[in-house]
């Protein structure tokens, strides 16, 4: 029996473009026009198309990427659950630690998360939001002109503008899995370069029956990249963290195709 074809996402189709110039998603209209030939979009297209579909939900969602056009501007309900999930162990972590007093959003989106943990806890001082998508960084200042602690900036993940170890606490949801698979290591490093003391991050686990086998697109026809907890420990274990804690938004890891992470670094305070 033939093996199946490598999954690969196609170049930006004129016939099959949404209205907002991006692709929609649907892949029946894609199969229609392709005859079911998924074609090769190299990693420049990769990112380029990426950034673009963050810069149209910014403008034409308010940053609700997983919104569907003309419908209400809200986040999914896994969305919502994972975010409570990271929200409660970054509770938890403060209660720990009460010296962290900064934190960097990595992937901040349109900043609704970025200022909801700023307003939660007063402990951080200093909260800096970034995403690579211009348009997002632009939503996320307008949002949050009159709060002082919150601040937002353009930034790619595989080359931070921080220097080592420029924030307590850096937390990465609902990014990583727009890193082609060759950059995760590179990626992974760099968030834990960036952090002193703490690290939370989301992945869409490969372990996973949806991600391992059945997932094929995300939103807007991107390729997603998930990962695995091993993988990601490894990465970061080069910068003396460990994993502490790991919940996924099921019970069972295996079941959870969303899994939160939380890690600490092995090094006393100075």
């Amino acid at each position: 029996m033939p093996g199946r074809a490598p999954r690969v996402i196609a170049r930006t189709c004129n016939d099959c473009r949404g209205n907002n110039g991006t692709l929609g998603g649907d892949w029946r209209r894609w199969e229609l026009c392709h005859g079911g030939v998924e074609q090769v979009m190299n990693k420049s297209d990769h990112y380029e198309q990426t950034r673009a579909m963050f810069d149209t939900s910014a403008v034409e969602r308010e940053g609700y990427f997983d919104a569907s056009l003309g419908g209400p501007l809200v986040h999914s309900v896994w969305q919502l659950r994972v975010r409570r999930i990271l929200r409660t162990m970054l509770a938890e972590l403060l209660r720990r630690d009460t010296e962290s007093s900064s934190l960097v959003d990595l992937g901040c989106g349109n900043g609704d998360l970025t200022l909801q943990i700023s307003e939660e806890h007063q402990q951080l001082t200093k909260v800096v939001g970034t995403d690579f998508s211009a348009e997002c960084v632009a939503l996320s200042r307008r949002n949050t002109a009159e709060r002082p602690t919150i601040s937002f900036e353009r930034a790619d993940l595989r080359e931070l503008p921080y220097p080592d170890g420029c924030f307590d606490i850096a937390m990465c949801l609902d990014t990583l899995h727009h890193v082609r698979a060759e950059d995760h290591r590179q990626v992974f490093r760099e968030v834990a370069r960036v952090s002193r003391h703490h690290l939370l991050v989301e992945i869409k686990n490969q372990r996973n029956l949806y991600y391992g086998h059945l997932h094929r697109t995300t939103m807007d026809g991107l390729e997603v990249y998930p990962t695995t907890v091993e993988r990601l420990s490894e990465a970061v274990a080069g910068f003396g963290f460990r994993l502490r804690a790991k919940r996924g938004i099921f019970w069972l890891e295996r079941l959870s195709p969303l899994v939160v992470l939380a890690f600490e670094r092995e090094v006393a305070r100075s």
